[in-house]
């Protein structure tokens, strides 16, 4: 959705947008990138100001400001500006401030001008320092698989490894027809049933290895066969292996095994 400049959303405005790349847009009063809207698996990208709305497993990242409303996980990063709303199992990292408002299962960190303001409510979030309210929060880093690379997975040394709360039955808000005179408002929009992360991915996953399965904080939930090697020693079944992967190098993984 690129270069539009009215006064209220520039990319959206009062609309559901579905695995859509919203970039490049403007707009003078608010919602530089949607406003009011409902985003589905989408990229907010370089919109100026920030989004406002219902967010669920999008990345938002360079924006001239952050989102509001309500963030299910996503990954906020590279904007210049703080977010506020209600953030389940979202990660926050890199931004020039963090959030304001309610947080669960999130990760809050490295955000340069603070990662949460002072009457935030944060459980079961990563984040420093530590709150003084709210229960489940640890203090981390976080342990990303290659922040640099922008990369967020959790690698294997993370603290956020089943440390979360299961949000099954949580009640997803977002923009919607609230009557018959289809007027546009705000209201429950559906339930979380099986939890899952921004890649589709379960949580339903023993990620720390203790025999009980735990939710990961964090947009991305951590999955211990990506990291376990398996041994080939058969050269041609290892090179037809390679060839049905598409990975010509590299270690090969239970997880790669298990996508055959």
């Amino acid at each position: 959705v690129p270069w539009r400049y009215p006064g209220l959303g520039g990319g959206a405005l009062w609309s559901t947008l579905n695995r859509c790349t919203v970039t490049d847009n403007r707009a003078a009063e608010g919602g530089g990138g949607a406003f009011e809207s409902l985003l589905n698996n989408c990229t907010i990208d370089n919109n100026s100001p920030g989004s406002d709305g219902a967010f669920y497993s999008c990345t938002v990242n360079n924006n001239q400001g952050g989102i509001s409303g309500i963030a299910d996980n996503c990954l906020v990063t590279g904007n210049r500006g703080a977010s506020e709303g209600t953030f389940y199992n979202c990660t926050v990292v890199g931004n020039e401030s963090g959030i304001t408002g309610t947080a669960f299962n999130s990760i809050l960190y490295y955000n340069s001008g603070g990662n949460y303001a002072g009457r935030t409510t944060l459980n079961y979030c990563c984040t420093s320092p530590r709150p003084i309210n709210g229960v489940g929060n640890i203090t981390g880093p976080p342990s990303f698989t290659d922040m640099p690379a922008g990369d967020f997975r959790l690698s294997g040394a993370s603290p956020c490894i089943d440390a979360g709360t299961n949000l099954v039955g949580l009640p997803m808000e977002g923009w919607k027809f609230v009557n018959d005179l289809e007027d546009w408002g705000w209201g429950v929009v559906g339930h979380v049933t099986v939890p899952s992360d921004i890649l589709g991915n379960t949580r339903l996953i023993d990620g720390n290895g203790d025999g009980v399965v735990g939710l990961d904080i964090g947009a991305y939930e951590f999955d211990p066969e990506t990291t376990q090697l398996v041994d080939i020693p058969d050269v041609g079944l290892l090179a037809a292996i390679r060839t049905a992967l598409g990975k010509p190098a590299g270690d090969i993984t239970v997880a790669d095994m298990r996508s055959l």
